[in-house]
Parts: structure tokens; sequence; C-alpha cells
């Protein structure tokens, strides 16, 4: 009796035909750009996610207290975002004490405690 063959296995894919399938997901640079005048209502539908926009609307608050909300959302931001946008050259070392000026200079009485 033969064995019976599985739905679930099947060939491997040549490599052909693996990047004509690849090819034809990927979409070129043309295809993707935007036309100036749809520019607007598209960076308007990008600027919040679906889910964060529709739990605003159905909270029931007024539209203008919504964008009070958002305005305050984004001041609140600015500290955040100027702190992350710091680099190791803009931190501030806050215990910086001029060392270099007081090496080796002992004072009256220092001589038994070294």
């Amino acid at each position: 009796m033969l064995p019976k063959k599985s739905s679930k296995a099947q060939a491997p894919l040549s490599v052909s035909t693996r990047i004509e399938k690849f090819k034809h997901k990927t979409k070129t640079g043309k295809k993707n750009r935007i036309p100036d005048e749809d520019l607007d209502s598209y960076i308007q539908s990008k600027s919040y996610t679906k889910g964060y926009q529709n739990k605003l609307m159905k909270s029931g608050v007024c539209k203008q207290s919504l964008l009070k909300c958002k305005g305050m959302i984004q001041r609140s931001r600015i500290r955040g975002n100027r702190l992350a946008r710091a680099g190791d050259a803009d931190r501030h070392i806050y215990d910086l004490k001029p060392k270099h000026l007081f090496s080796g200079k002992r004072k009256s009485g220092k001589t038994q405690r070294r």
C-alpha cells in the first residue's frame, strides 16, 4: 500500500520563481508617489492611527476639547524631544570640581593622614 501524501508538504520553490514572486510584491517609486493635490488629505489621514482616532471619537468629548488635548500632548513632548536630541557633548556635568588646581598642595596638618 502506498503512503498518503500530506497536503501540507510542498516542493521547494526554485530561486527564479521566488524572485518573481518577490518582484510582484514590491512597488516602484513612481507608483508610491502621491499627487500634490492629494497630499494634504494623505497627511491628515496618516497623522493618527485609526484605533487612536476611533477611541477619541467614541469618547463623547466635543471637538474643541479634543483639539485642546492634542495641543497639550504635543507641548508636553517638547521637553522630552529636546532631551532626546541632546548628545554627549550637550549633557551637563553637575559635580565639576577643579581638581587640577588642588592636586599636590598640602595645607598644614595633612601629613599625618597621608
